[in-house]
């Protein structure tokens, strides 16, 4: 996105630029769908995650593990 804008398109001064940035922003994340996001856009997507009830707020929910798998915390270095 950011090489297109800046590439595609001629600045008449800061405020000028700053309209058109909220332009292309407003665009990428209202009307481009994402493939990332199952060809959805990002406020579709957000909109999902909100009415489904988003499970990484929910950190009951989440699956704690070790920091370190056992067999990198049993390793012990020769020498030390």
């Amino acid at each position: 996105m950011r090489d297109g804008f800046l590439n595609e398109t001629l600045f008449f001064g800061p405020q000028d630029t700053r309209r058109r940035l909220a332009t292309s922003v407003a665009d990428y994340n209202n009307e481009r769908p994402h493939s990332s996001l199952n060809y959805r856009t990002p406020a579709t997507y957000a909109a999902h995650l909100t009415s489904t009830g988003d499970r990484l707020r929910n950190a009951a929910r989440l699956r704690r593990s070790p920091l370190l798998h056992l067999r990198h915390s049993a390793y012990h270095p020769t020498g030390l």
